[in-house]
């Protein structure tokens, strides 16, 4: 079997298991899975109820492979938002890849925290800070062995600065990252549709 970075892997004679927090971070993989820019509005007509969501998984510092998923949520009462009535979140989870050392939320402050830089490379360029509501999943695994998932709460205005963005870079779940050009155009859509 082969270990994750960060992992322990208990081997017991011919048998082979892998510690608490490997599994997390397994089910954290399973759980992160989202597509790139995948744009998707559901109807709940018992609850009257719709939910729009955007997945976006940012590449990292000098292109790496995304480290995080951030999914972005719109929920609103029918079928048409309203400023008052539309509640948006932001969750952010770690993906398969990422390194564990990096990216646990309970390794401090700015590992929990969720900052988007706005047109970062102009002077008029701003810093979103956004903290979250509740973090990880924590369930039947040893200290340490937490999901690291954050949920943030987002105003309406947070949500037009992000819509008109030129670039975006920020941190999530410990680790760096930008929006690619077709991100930006994804985040543009999200907004559109969730903001009237």
């Amino acid at each position: 079997m082969r270990a994750l970075p960060g992992a322990i892997v208990v081997s017991l004679g011919m048998w082979a298991i892998p510690s608490a927090p490997l599994l997390a971070q397994i089910d954290a993989g399973l759980l992160a899975k989202a597509r790139d820019r995948e744009l998707s509005e559901t109807f709940d007509a018992s609850a009257n109820r719709t939910e729009v969501r955007l997945s976006l998984l940012p590449s990292g510092t000098a292109g790496n492979a995304p480290t995080a998923t951030l999914v972005f949520v719109a929920q609103f009462t029918g079928r048409t938002p309203t400023p008052e009535a539309t509640t948006l979140t932001v969750r952010t989870h770690i993906t398969a890849r990422s390194d564990p050392r990096m990216r646990d939320p309970r390794t401090g402050t700015e590992g929990r925290d969720l900052t988007f830089n706005i047109d970062p490379h102009t002077p008029s360029g701003i810093t979103l800070y956004l903290y979250p509501t509740s973090w990880g999943y924590p369930g039947f695994v040893a200290p340490g062995g937490d999901i690291p998932v954050a949920f943030f709460a987002m105003t309406v205005a947070e949500l037009k600065a992000l819509g008109t963005a030129r670039a975006i870079t920020g941190r999530a779940v410990g680790s760096d990252f930008s929006f690619a050009p077709d991100q930006l155009e994804a985040l543009v859509a999200f907004a559109k549709r969730v903001l009237r």
